[in-house]
Protein backbone atom coordinates (compact mmCIF):
# COMPACT_ATOMS: atom_id res chain seq x y z
CA UNK A 1 0.00 0.00 0.00
CA UNK A 2 1.19 3.51 -0.85
CA UNK A 3 0.36 6.33 1.56
CA UNK A 4 0.06 9.66 -0.28
CA UNK A 5 0.70 12.26 2.40
CA UNK A 6 -0.55 15.77 1.68
CA UNK A 7 -0.71 19.10 3.48
CA UNK A 8 1.34 22.22 3.84
CA UNK A 9 1.50 25.77 5.06
CA UNK A 10 -1.81 27.64 5.11
CA UNK A 11 -0.99 29.10 1.71
CA UNK A 12 0.05 25.79 0.13
CA UNK A 13 -2.28 23.26 1.76
CA UNK A 14 -5.02 23.40 -0.89
CA UNK A 15 -2.52 22.99 -3.74
CA UNK A 16 -0.88 20.04 -1.99
CA UNK A 17 -4.23 18.33 -1.42
CA UNK A 18 -5.28 18.82 -5.05
CA UNK A 19 -1.95 17.42 -6.23
CA UNK A 20 -2.28 14.42 -3.90
CA UNK A 21 -5.72 13.62 -5.29
CA UNK A 22 -4.31 13.36 -8.82
CA UNK A 23 -1.35 11.34 -7.55
CA UNK A 24 -3.70 8.87 -5.86
CA UNK A 25 -5.83 8.51 -8.99
CA UNK A 26 -2.77 7.93 -11.15
CA UNK A 27 -1.37 5.29 -8.81
CA UNK A 28 -4.73 3.49 -8.64
CA UNK A 29 -4.82 3.50 -12.43
CA UNK A 30 -1.48 1.66 -12.39
CA UNK A 31 -2.93 -0.96 -10.05
CA UNK A 32 -1.62 0.19 -6.68
CA UNK A 33 -3.48 0.18 -3.40
CA UNK A 34 -3.46 3.79 -2.19
CA UNK A 35 -4.45 5.65 0.95
CA UNK A 36 -4.62 9.45 1.14
CA UNK A 37 -3.22 10.67 4.46
CA UNK A 38 -3.47 14.26 5.66
CA UNK A 39 -0.41 15.62 7.44
CA UNK A 40 -1.28 16.64 11.01
CA UNK A 41 0.19 16.54 14.51
CA UNK A 42 -0.37 12.76 14.63
CA UNK A 43 1.30 11.98 11.32
CA UNK A 44 4.08 9.89 12.88
CA UNK A 45 1.59 7.75 14.82
CA UNK A 46 -0.61 7.42 11.73
CA UNK A 47 2.25 6.20 9.56
CA UNK A 48 3.50 3.88 12.29
CA UNK A 49 0.06 2.25 12.46
CA UNK A 50 -0.36 2.04 8.67
CA UNK A 51 3.16 0.75 7.89
CA UNK A 52 2.79 1.54 4.17
CA UNK A 53 5.22 -0.01 1.74
CA UNK A 54 5.96 3.48 0.46
CA UNK A 55 5.13 7.07 1.44
CA UNK A 56 4.51 9.33 -1.52
CA UNK A 57 5.57 12.78 -0.33
CA UNK A 58 3.05 15.34 -1.59
CA UNK A 59 3.34 17.86 1.26
CA UNK A 60 4.64 21.33 0.49
CA UNK A 61 6.34 24.16 2.33
CA UNK A 62 7.95 24.87 5.66
CA UNK A 63 7.58 22.19 8.37
CA UNK A 64 6.17 19.82 5.76
CA UNK A 65 8.15 19.01 2.60
CA UNK A 66 11.31 20.75 3.82
CA UNK A 67 12.75 17.58 5.29
CA UNK A 68 10.27 17.35 8.18
CA UNK A 69 8.05 14.58 6.81
CA UNK A 70 11.07 12.96 5.22
CA UNK A 71 12.79 12.81 8.62
CA UNK A 72 9.72 11.19 10.18
CA UNK A 73 9.76 8.54 7.46
CA UNK A 74 13.45 7.88 8.10
CA UNK A 75 12.84 7.57 11.85
CA UNK A 76 10.08 5.03 11.11
CA UNK A 77 12.27 3.28 8.51
CA UNK A 78 9.64 3.83 5.84
CA UNK A 79 10.76 4.30 2.24
CA UNK A 80 9.50 7.52 0.65
CA UNK A 81 9.60 9.25 -2.70
CA UNK A 82 11.91 11.98 -3.80
CA UNK A 83 14.76 13.90 -2.27
CA UNK A 84 15.95 12.80 1.16
CA UNK A 85 15.58 14.77 4.38
CA UNK A 86 18.83 16.72 4.64
CA UNK A 87 18.86 17.72 0.99
CA UNK A 88 15.15 18.63 1.08
CA UNK A 89 15.78 21.00 4.00
CA UNK A 90 18.57 22.73 2.10
CA UNK A 91 16.50 22.98 -1.08
CA UNK A 92 13.56 24.56 0.74
CA UNK A 93 15.73 27.37 2.14
CA UNK A 94 16.08 30.02 -0.57
CA UNK A 95 18.95 31.76 1.20
CA UNK A 96 21.06 28.66 1.80
CA UNK A 97 20.36 27.28 -1.67
CA UNK A 98 21.56 30.49 -3.33
CA UNK A 99 24.68 30.52 -1.16
CA UNK A 100 25.44 26.93 -2.17
CA UNK A 101 25.07 27.80 -5.85
CA UNK A 102 27.30 30.83 -5.49
CA UNK A 103 29.99 28.80 -3.71
CA UNK A 104 29.84 26.24 -6.56
CA UNK A 105 30.22 28.93 -9.23
CA UNK A 106 26.61 28.72 -10.42
CA UNK A 107 25.24 32.10 -11.40
CA UNK A 108 22.40 33.38 -9.21
CA UNK A 109 21.12 36.94 -8.62
CA UNK A 110 22.67 38.95 -5.79
CA UNK A 111 20.55 39.02 -2.65
CA UNK A 112 20.20 40.36 0.88
CA UNK A 113 19.05 38.15 3.76
CA UNK A 114 16.89 39.57 6.56
CA UNK A 115 15.46 37.84 9.61
CA UNK A 116 12.31 39.01 11.35
CA UNK A 117 14.40 40.13 14.33
CA UNK A 118 16.80 42.13 12.14
CA UNK A 119 13.91 43.76 10.29
CA UNK A 120 12.16 44.72 13.52
CA UNK A 121 15.33 46.24 15.00
CA UNK A 122 16.05 48.52 12.02
CA UNK A 123 14.40 51.77 11.04
CA UNK A 124 12.87 52.12 7.58
CA UNK A 125 15.92 54.15 6.54
CA UNK A 126 18.29 51.49 7.85
CA UNK A 127 16.40 48.72 6.04
CA UNK A 128 16.58 50.72 2.80
CA UNK A 129 20.29 51.35 3.33
CA UNK A 130 21.05 47.68 3.98
CA UNK A 131 19.27 46.60 0.81
CA UNK A 132 20.25 49.48 -1.47
CA UNK A 133 23.89 49.04 -0.46
CA UNK A 134 23.86 45.78 -2.41
CA UNK A 135 20.99 45.95 -4.91
CA UNK A 136 19.33 48.39 -7.29
CA UNK A 137 15.67 48.51 -8.25
CA UNK A 138 13.71 46.59 -9.37
CA UNK A 139 14.01 43.74 -6.86
CA UNK A 140 12.03 40.70 -5.73
CA UNK A 141 11.47 39.87 -2.05
CA UNK A 142 10.72 36.30 -0.97
CA UNK A 143 9.96 34.43 2.24
CA UNK A 144 12.82 31.92 2.46
CA UNK A 145 10.78 28.76 3.06
CA UNK A 146 7.54 29.50 1.24
CA UNK A 147 6.64 28.08 -2.16
CA UNK A 148 3.77 28.06 -4.58
CA UNK A 149 4.20 31.68 -5.61
CA UNK A 150 3.22 32.92 -2.13
CA UNK A 151 5.25 35.23 0.11
CA UNK A 152 6.59 37.22 -2.84
CA UNK A 153 6.72 40.94 -3.55
CA UNK A 154 7.96 42.95 -6.53
CA UNK A 155 9.85 46.06 -5.45
CA UNK A 156 9.99 48.66 -8.21
CA UNK A 157 11.10 51.58 -6.04
CA UNK A 158 11.97 52.50 -2.45
CA UNK A 159 8.34 53.04 -1.43
CA UNK A 160 7.67 49.36 -2.19
CA UNK A 161 9.93 48.36 0.73
CA UNK A 162 6.82 48.91 2.86
CA UNK A 163 5.64 45.55 1.53
CA UNK A 164 8.46 43.65 3.23
CA UNK A 165 6.77 43.47 6.63
CA UNK A 166 3.89 41.42 5.23
CA UNK A 167 6.26 38.72 3.99
CA UNK A 168 7.11 37.78 7.57
CA UNK A 169 3.57 36.39 7.80
CA UNK A 170 4.98 33.50 5.74
CA UNK A 171 8.32 32.87 7.41
CA UNK A 172 10.86 34.07 9.96
CA UNK A 173 13.26 35.32 7.29
CA UNK A 174 13.20 36.76 3.79
CA UNK A 175 15.59 37.42 0.94
CA UNK A 176 15.56 40.47 -1.30
CA UNK A 177 16.94 39.53 -4.68
CA UNK A 178 18.00 41.43 -7.79
CA UNK A 179 15.32 41.27 -10.48
CA UNK A 180 16.84 39.80 -13.65
CA UNK A 181 15.30 40.99 -16.90
CA UNK A 182 14.88 38.00 -19.13
CA UNK A 183 12.91 34.83 -19.80
CA UNK A 184 11.60 32.70 -16.95
CA UNK A 185 12.29 29.01 -17.63
CA UNK A 186 11.41 26.07 -15.44
CA UNK A 187 13.33 22.86 -16.04
CA UNK A 188 11.96 19.53 -14.81
CA UNK A 189 14.36 16.69 -14.04
CA UNK A 190 13.37 13.03 -13.89
CA UNK A 191 15.71 10.35 -12.56
CA UNK A 192 15.08 6.89 -14.02
CA UNK A 193 17.48 4.05 -13.25
CA UNK A 194 20.07 6.65 -12.15
CA UNK A 195 19.86 8.42 -15.50
CA UNK A 196 18.81 12.10 -15.42
CA UNK A 197 16.36 13.22 -18.09
CA UNK A 198 15.61 16.91 -18.59
CA UNK A 199 11.96 17.12 -19.59
CA UNK A 200 10.65 19.87 -21.86
CA UNK A 201 11.68 23.31 -20.53
CA UNK A 202 8.66 25.54 -20.01
CA UNK A 203 8.10 29.27 -19.75
CA UNK A 204 5.23 31.71 -19.24
CA UNK A 205 3.47 33.95 -21.70
CA UNK A 206 2.46 37.12 -19.86
CA UNK A 207 2.25 39.67 -22.66
CA UNK A 208 -1.54 39.85 -22.25
CA UNK A 209 -1.21 40.86 -18.61
CA UNK A 210 -0.69 44.37 -17.23
CA UNK A 211 0.11 43.24 -13.67
CA UNK A 212 3.60 43.39 -12.18
CA UNK A 213 5.75 40.28 -12.78
CA UNK A 214 4.94 38.63 -9.45
CA UNK A 215 1.18 39.11 -9.72
CA UNK A 216 1.34 37.98 -13.32
CA UNK A 217 3.16 34.80 -12.29
CA UNK A 218 0.40 33.97 -9.81
CA UNK A 219 -2.69 35.10 -11.67
CA UNK A 220 -2.25 35.78 -15.35
CA UNK A 221 -0.11 33.47 -17.41
CA UNK A 222 -0.10 30.72 -19.99
CA UNK A 223 2.43 27.87 -19.94
CA UNK A 224 4.40 27.72 -23.18
CA UNK A 225 7.60 26.14 -24.49
CA UNK A 226 10.34 28.77 -24.90
CA UNK A 227 11.88 29.30 -28.30
CA UNK A 228 15.36 27.88 -27.74
CA UNK A 229 18.24 27.22 -30.10
CA UNK A 230 19.85 23.77 -29.94
CA UNK A 231 22.75 25.38 -28.08
CA UNK A 232 20.35 27.05 -25.63
CA UNK A 233 18.56 23.76 -25.00
CA UNK A 234 21.86 21.98 -24.43
CA UNK A 235 22.95 24.64 -21.93
CA UNK A 236 19.69 24.34 -19.98
CA UNK A 237 20.12 20.56 -19.89
CA UNK A 238 23.70 20.87 -18.61
CA UNK A 239 22.82 23.57 -16.07
CA UNK A 240 19.82 21.60 -14.77
CA UNK A 241 21.75 18.37 -14.26
CA UNK A 242 24.53 20.28 -12.50
CA UNK A 243 22.07 21.89 -10.07
CA UNK A 244 20.19 18.62 -9.45
CA UNK A 245 23.43 16.85 -8.54
CA UNK A 246 24.78 19.76 -6.50
CA UNK A 247 21.78 19.66 -4.17
CA UNK A 248 21.68 15.88 -3.92
CA UNK A 249 18.13 15.81 -5.29
CA UNK A 250 16.57 12.42 -5.98
CA UNK A 251 13.93 11.00 -8.34
CA UNK A 252 12.45 14.28 -9.53
CA UNK A 253 12.74 18.02 -9.04
CA UNK A 254 11.98 21.29 -10.78
CA UNK A 255 14.52 24.07 -11.24
CA UNK A 256 13.50 27.67 -11.92
CA UNK A 257 15.87 29.78 -14.00
CA UNK A 258 16.02 33.17 -15.65
CA UNK A 259 17.71 33.46 -19.03
CA UNK A 260 19.08 36.99 -18.93
CA UNK A 261 17.92 39.05 -21.91
CA UNK A 262 21.13 41.05 -22.31
CA UNK A 263 23.60 38.15 -22.17
CA UNK A 264 21.69 34.88 -22.55
CA UNK A 265 23.25 33.71 -19.27
CA UNK A 266 21.28 31.32 -17.07
CA UNK A 267 20.58 32.39 -13.49
CA UNK A 268 19.53 29.93 -10.79
CA UNK A 269 16.39 31.15 -8.98
CA UNK A 270 15.33 28.14 -6.92
CA UNK A 271 14.87 24.37 -6.90
CA UNK A 272 11.70 22.56 -5.83
CA UNK A 273 12.11 19.05 -4.41
CA UNK A 274 8.35 18.37 -4.25
CA UNK A 275 6.88 19.97 -7.37
CA UNK A 276 3.12 19.97 -7.75
CA UNK A 277 1.71 17.10 -9.81
CA UNK A 278 -1.70 18.39 -10.84
CA UNK A 279 -2.00 17.80 -14.61
CA UNK A 280 -2.00 21.58 -15.18
CA UNK A 281 1.20 22.11 -13.14
CA UNK A 282 4.62 22.70 -14.67
CA UNK A 283 6.10 19.28 -13.97
CA UNK A 284 3.32 17.10 -15.47
CA UNK A 285 3.07 19.53 -18.39
CA UNK A 286 6.79 19.12 -19.06
CA UNK A 287 6.44 15.32 -18.89
CA UNK A 288 3.40 15.35 -21.18
CA UNK A 289 5.35 17.27 -23.82
CA UNK A 290 7.78 14.35 -23.79
CA UNK A 291 4.93 11.85 -24.22
CA UNK A 292 4.81 10.80 -20.57
CA UNK A 293 1.35 10.61 -18.98
CA UNK A 294 0.94 11.23 -15.24
CA UNK A 295 0.37 7.55 -14.24
CA UNK A 296 3.53 6.50 -16.09
CA UNK A 297 5.46 9.42 -14.56
CA UNK A 298 4.34 8.34 -11.07
CA UNK A 299 5.44 4.76 -11.73
CA UNK A 300 8.95 5.95 -12.58
CA UNK A 301 9.04 8.08 -9.41
CA UNK A 302 7.99 5.26 -7.09
CA UNK A 303 10.23 2.72 -8.78
CA UNK A 304 13.22 5.02 -8.28
CA UNK A 305 12.71 4.37 -4.56
CA UNK A 306 11.70 0.71 -4.70
CA UNK A 307 12.88 -1.11 -7.78
CA UNK A 308 10.72 -3.89 -9.18
CA UNK A 309 7.33 -2.48 -8.21
CA UNK A 310 5.37 -2.62 -4.97
CA UNK A 311 2.05 -3.61 -3.45
CA UNK A 312 -0.53 -3.84 -6.20
CA UNK A 313 -4.20 -3.94 -5.32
Amino acid sequence: MIAVVHGGTSAEKAASTASADFIARGLVEKGHEVKLVEFDAEIAATLRALRPQLVFVAVQGKHHGDGFLQSICEDLQLPYTGTKAVAAALINDKNRSKELCRSAGIRTPEHVYLTRQQFASLSDTEVAGKIEGVLTYPMVAKAVGQGGGYGLAYLAARQDLARLGGLFDFDEAIIVEAFVHGTFITSSILEDKQELTVLAPLSLRQDHCSLDPIEAYNRCYEIVEPNLSPAGQAEIDRFSREVFRLFGAKAYARIDLIMEAATGSLNFIEINAVPGLKPSSFYPQAALRRGLLLPDLLEIIINSEIQGGIGRA
